[in-house]
């Protein structure tokens, strides 16, 4: 197969354009992508895994991007298949259900599901599941074991959506983290994000907001949630 693959001349977390080599590797065929002789093994296309870092975050990254159809649409990896893996999967699941005891019928969702098998005991419990996972032929199996999964890829990310936002003709979009505390990344990644597309649309009003789970109306819900939860 020939796949679509394309270089970056800027950091994929703050857009800076100093970014370095650090690293010069030897290209590599594509992950799960298996030839069924010697002769086809030595003639599949090969993609560069150079190591770059950008010189103003710190950040280090590979700058050549695949397409990602290319990357997933035929991907072979099958977690359950793996010696170990679905016992593993398991022992995660229960010990996420001893910690944090989810009530019954409550919503896990797994990101990078693959065929379901970590879902698959939260089923088993009396959980509701969802998977979503780009591999389509991993994902059709997910389903056809009663995992629901989505086959697609979580898009776009916040430089996408700021973009198209402005190809829209907005003027102001107000950025508000979904989570319910500020940890590393909502203090420290998700503003150098903001930045970057704030400076790429200077005629657009960019504003970011404490994340959801500070504000005072989503704690006296979540209190007011723990509450009726305790009564039940």
């Amino acid at each position: 197969m020939t796949a679509t693959v394309s270089h970056r001349n800027t950091c994929r977390l703050c857009g800076s354009k100093d970014v370095r080599l650090v690293l010069k590797l030897q290209p590599i065929p594509l992950s799960e992508k298996y030839a069924t002789d010697q002769d086809t093994a030595k003639a599949e296309q090969r993609f560069p895994v150079d190591v770059y870092m950008c010189a103003d975050c710190g950040h280090v990254q590979h700058l050549d991007v695949i397409n990602a159809s290319d990357l997933w649409d035929s991907y072979t990896y099958f977690s359950g298949e793996a010696k170990g893996m679905p016992e593993h999967f398991a022992q995660i699941a229960a010990k996420i259900r001893r910690t944090y005891d989810p009530p019954a019928g409550s919503l896990v969702v797994d990101i990078g599901s693959n065929d379901g098998s970590l879902l698959k005991p939260f089923k088993a419990a009396g959980h509701r599941v969802l998977g979503i996972d780009p591999a389509k032929s991993v994902a059709r199996r997910a389903i056809e074991a009663g995992i629901p999964t989505i086959a697609e890829l979580m898009t776009p990310d916040l430089a996408g959506a700021v973009a198209d936002l402005a190809a829209a003709g907005a003027r102001a979009i107000e950025v508000v983290p979904v989570f319910l505390g500020q940890g590393g990344h909502v203090r420290e990644d998700l503003p150098r994000l903001v930045d970057a597309a704030r400076a790429r649309h200077t005629g657009i009003e960019l504003r970011l907001t404490h994340a959801a789970g500070e504000d005072d109306a989503v704690l006296d819900a979540i209190a007011d949630y723990c509450e009726r939860s305790a009564r039940r």
